[in-house]
């Protein structure tokens, strides 16, 4: 059942208050779907940064909506006129994307990097396991076996 339900903005029930249509129900946000084979991802044509134009030496794939982005670099970094720091290519994207935390796929590390709106973060290994079922954290055997995602 989906209704559209008014919600008031803003904080006082004021007669100028503006409203917002929100229909429900909501849907969760869902990861996209990774190619099986691990070297079909890798082997993907490059992207370019946007600021630059070269090729994206550590690239980032949001697992939210797709895009590939600039990550660890200073290229695509913006100054924060709220708390006075810098945020860099994938903060920026997690805040356009989700709202608030990010989920990217670095495919050149074989690792997930999380991240949240404090600035804090995590890598984990990615869902991609080689024939003995073993990660391959920081891609060193890439080329000596398969790797296939993990169910």
């Amino acid at each position: 059942m989906c209704e559209s339900v008014s919600a008031g903005v803003g904080g006082g029930e004021s007669a100028s208050a503006e409203y917002v249509d929100i229909s429900y129900p909501l849907e969760p946000m869902q990861l996209i779907d990774l190619p099986k084979d691990y070297t079909n991802l890798i082997n993907q044509p490059m992207k370019l940064c946007p600021t630059t134009n070269n090729v994206m030496r550590y690239p980032a794939m949001c697992l939210l909506c797709g895009e590939v982005i600039c990550s660890g670099s200073y290229c695509c970094q913006i100054d924060d006129p709220e708390n006075g720091q810098t945020k860099g290519a994938c903060m920026q994207h997690a805040e356009k994307c989700s709202g608030s935390c990010g989920m990217f796929l670095r495919p050149l590390e074989c690792k997930v990097m999380l991240i949240s709106s404090s600035g804090k973060g995590c890598f984990l290994g990615a869902p991609y396991v080689d024939e003995y079922g073993e990660q391959d954290n920081g891609l060193k055997l890439v080329f000596q076996s398969s790797k296939h995602c993990a169910k």
